[in-house]
């Protein structure tokens, strides 16, 4: 028990829910909704740290039904497989989301506000896309590599939070406790 966290906020609820004790979380989800006297339609969306699967969601919307709550979306948390692995984020991201990410990672979209990345180790961050979103990456050799950056909030190691803007594509790197970016020029093709 504990572990179903839920925040009201001015377009609904926030459900926040780990996959791996379902049957106590959803027991303890029904009770907190029937606390807060949910009804006739109040919106929820629910954030699941992995893939809940077909039963656990047909018994997530039957919870709902029952406590008057309409479920407005469904997010899955994006975690790799294994330590260390290549993660391939194909799927845009959700406004809101807080993806935790180990590893290597490569994001074939772009990352708007208010999405926030945190990334522990020391692989690369590549966003085939532009970066206006918050990056926290952990380990000091870490780097971003992104088509560009918007006003893009990047912290890496302990150095302070910088706000980056550069429409190049760009490298951003940890150094003398700062982060440091270098724009990647394209190479010149030589016409003979």
């Amino acid at each position: 028990m504990g572990t179903v966290k839920i925040i009201g906020q001015n377009s609904g609820l926030t459900i926040r829910m780990e996959c791996h004790h379902w049957q106590d979380q959803a027991v303890e989800l029904e009770a907190k909704l029937r606390l807060l006297q949910t009804r006739n339609g109040h919106p929820a969306e629910v954030f699941f740290d992995s893939d809940p699967g077909a039963e656990r969601l047909k018994q997530l919307f039957e919870i709902l039904q029952v406590t008057g709550c309409v479920c407005r979306g469904i997010y899955i948390q994006k975690k790799p497989a294994a330590q260390g692995a290549l993660s391939l984020i194909r799927d845009p991201l959700r406004a809101g989301e807080v993806i935790q990410l180990e590893g290597a990672a490569v994001l074939f979209h772009d990352v708007r506000q208010p999405i926030q990345i945190e990334m522990r180790g020391g692989g690369p961050l590549i966003v085939l896309g532009s970066v206006a979103g918050q990056i926290r990456l952990f380990d000091p050799a870490c780097q971003l590599i992104a088509l560009g950056l918007d006003h893009a909030r990047i912290k890496i190691s302990d150095s302070d939070w910088q706000i980056m803007t550069n429409f190049a594509k760009v490298c951003v790197y940890y150094e003398n406790q700062r982060c440091t970016s270098l724009c990647l020029k394209e190479e010149e093709v030589w016409q003979g």
